[in-house]
Formats: C-alpha cells, sequence, structure tokens
C-alpha cells in the first residue's frame, strides 16, 4: 500500500500575501495539484478607510474582490452602491444596515446579498469583522 501525504511549500510575496503550492506525495513521486493563497489577517496591515473602518483586501485579481472590514463600535463605512452584487458574511461582532430592515443587527454567522446597484451603509453598535465579496459579471455575448 503506497501512503499519500500532503506537502505544502510557502512563500511571501511583495504584497506580503502568503502563497503555497499544494503538493500530494508518495515516496516515489511528487506531483504539483494546486497554488494556494492565504493572508493572516493578525499580521497583515489593516488598511484605514474611513473613521473607525479599516480593510484588508484578501484578493483583488480576475474581477473577483474578497475583503475583511473592521468597523469599530458605533461607527460606519460610508453609504455607497456597488455595479455588481455585494455579499456580507459577519465573522464576529454586530453588524447593520439602516436601509436593511430597519436597521435590523445580524450577528456572527449572517449573511447579506446586496443586489447590483443597491445603496448600503455598513455600521456597527458593538463593533464587527465582516467579509465582503463580489465578482464582476463578464457581459453576454
Amino acid at each position: 500500500m503506497t501512503q499519500l501525504f500532503a506537502l505544502i511549500h510557502f512563500n511571501k510575496t511583495k504584497h506580503n500575501i502568503q502563497k503555497g503550492l499544494l503538493y500530494f506525495c508518495t515516496l516515489k513521486q511528487i506531483s504539483y495539484m494546486a497554488e494556494v493563497n492565504f493572508q493572516d489577517s493578525n499580521v497583515q496591515s489593516w488598511e484605514t478607510v474611513a473613521d473607525g473602518v479599516e480593510k484588508i483586501t484578501l484578493r483583488a485579481e480576475g474581477g473577483e474582490n474578497r475583503v475583511l472590514v473592521r468597523i469599530a463600535a458605533g461607527k460606519g463605512y460610508p453609504k455607497h452602491a456597488h455595479s455588481v452584487p455585494d455579499e456580507v458574511f459577519v465573522m464576529e461582532g454586530i453588524y447593520a444596515d439602516p436601509y436593511v430592515e430597519d436597521g435590523k443587527e445580524f450577528g456572527p454567522g449572517s449573511y447579506l446579498y446586496y443586489p447590483a446597484g443597491t445603496e448600503h451603509n455598513a455600521t456597527s453598535p458593538t463593533g464587527c469583522i465582516i467579509l465582503v465579496w463580489n465578482t464582476k459579471v463578464a457581459a453576454a455575448v
């Protein structure tokens, strides 16, 4: 019986994004399977977006955007809209948007989907961390 194990090789890029190559290995061979990109928000520097609002861009390639947003208690991300759908996953704390169900509060594990063009205003009464993602949709041919 051949034993299979995984080996991940890591290196950092100039943007402090750690990249890894995932290999499945046997004692006789090493075969390339997939490239794994990751970031550690405990090590990354948070970029200030507005008073009490910071972000770390996790992915911004090929029309895909993934961003961690940290909102301090009583603060908010300025009102805005996107030309593509915006999705929000609450990871920590309480998230509220005055435009969603009269400012209903959403806790960890909550998911919100904002259709393209929807105005929204991310706020938090307690402080929160949210994962925000959107993907540009290719035009129909």
